[in-house]
């Protein structure tokens, strides 16, 4: 079985699960267990990959909040903020991650508003700001879309934030890019008032992830989970000393890997045109400068981000995308977000660029990691294209 659904989850990098071991077997304390030696002894290890990670972020220790993933994150920094809040305003985007929209559809007794965005999947400054105004309480925009790939400018995006007004990203999908694509969408930047992260998505373990919240936000955020006052009191509960040991293990190889997914995708896009028929129309989705299939479609841009290296999100005219991955069963891709592929509807971020329900419906999602080979990007390509072929002879 070939795996290409990395934008799902990663498999734990061996290094990491290796760094994690000794937290499970030998050294299983709890780091709230502050009466003895070896309880202290694990805290110093959790605070310590609090640091690191600091380090990587740019930012203070004390904005690390660690959680169970994104999904919490992101209730925690939407939910936190708005706690006994009424007549303000969210403003986020239509093609969010369902954690973001459905936890925005909790906040009761306020108003969120949706920006829906252009083909490409970009929401522009301009955008924003129009629909700011005195009872605007947060703005959330995804850093790097988790179906497409479009990275999102926040550095345009918050130069029209005043102050007053906290920003948040769900940068789930963003820690795949390098330290300079990182920059480059804005993510480092001390401006951006709270981002959310789960380990899973760049060779770290499930069930684990953070929060970066900075004081002046913290100061404002309520906790939704309660019962024991960890996390400076923002989000209760033991900690996951494994997970948290693993999280910083893997952004830190992240960080200084010099793989390039990047350039293997553009392959696996190269090798698919050559295989193709011609007669098989496809388009790829999202803002993708870099792909050979956008280029033969828009020619190639400039001074664009590149977004999300390893993903591929592709339209294939007239064949539905269930046929494909039928035609398929040694390979593993996906037709959009594991996170609502319990809903039969087609994804909502398709439909928001502009697809017909047909469209969306023909539309599969391809994500490397940089432990996919080329040897199965060769072998996943031939798959596609014999599946594709064997579609063509029924009808």
């Amino acid at each position: 079985m070939i795996y290409l659904d990395n934008n799902a989850t990663t498999q734990v990098d061996p290094v990491v699960f290796e760094k994690m071991k000794p937290y499970f077997l030998d050294q299983f304390y709890n780091a709230s267990s502050n009466t003895h030696s070896l309880g202290i002894q694990v805290k110093n290890v959790v605070e310590e990959s609090r640091e690191l990670i600091a380090e990587l972020f740019n930012r203070n220790p004390q904005e690390i909040i660690f959680t169970s993933g994104s999904t919490e994150s992101i209730n925690l920094a939407l939910k936190g903020i708005f706690h006994e809040v009424q007549n303000r305003n969210l403003i986020t985007t239509s093609v969010e991650h369902k954690a973001v929209l459905d936890a925005a559809e909790s906040i009761s007794n306020n108003e969120t508003i949706y920006i829906q965005p252009n083909r490409f999947g970009q929401v522009t400054p301009e955008q924003i700001e129009s629909r700011i105004d005195k009872n605007t309480k947060i703005v959330s925009v995804i850093s790097t879309n988790n179906e497409i790939g479009t990275d999102i400018n926040l550095n345009d995006i918050l130069e029209v934030l005043s102050d007053e007004i906290v920003f948040h990203t769900d940068a789930t999908q963003s820690l795949t890019h390098d330290k300079e694509g990182l920059t480059a969408i804005g993510l480092l930047q001390e401006r951006v008032d709270m981002l959310s992260v789960s380990a899973h998505k760049f060779h770290g373990p499930k069930g684990v992830g953070l929060l970066i919240a900075n004081k002046k936000t913290q100061d404002n955020l309520f906790p939704i989970i309660h019962g024991g006052n960890h996390e400076r009191g923002l989000r209760s509960g033991t900690l996951n000393v494994p997970g948290i040991v693993g999280l910083a293990e893997a952004l830190k190889i992240q960080n200084e890997s010099e793989i390039s997914v990047e350039k293997l995708r553009i392959e696996f896009e190269e090798q698919l045109i050559e295989k193709l028929p011609d007669e098989v129309k496809y388009s790829i989705n999202g803002m993708r400068p870099t792909s050979p299939i956008f280029q033969k479609e828009h020619g190639v841009l400039e001074n664009e981000l590149s977004g999300h290296p390893g993903n591929v999100s592709i339209t294939f005219e007239d064949i539905q995308a269930t046929s494909i991955i039928a035609g398929v069963p040694e390979l593993a891709v996906s037709t959009g977000s594991a996170c609502t592929s319990a809903t039969p509807s087609p994804s909502h971020v398709l439909q928001e660029i502009g697809l017909s329900l047909e469209e969306a419906q023909s539309t599969i999602r391809i994500s490397l990691s940089r432990f996919t080979t080329k040897e199965e990007v060769k072998d996943a390509t031939d798959m596609i294209t014999v599946a594709v072929k064997d579609y063509l002879e029924r009808i």
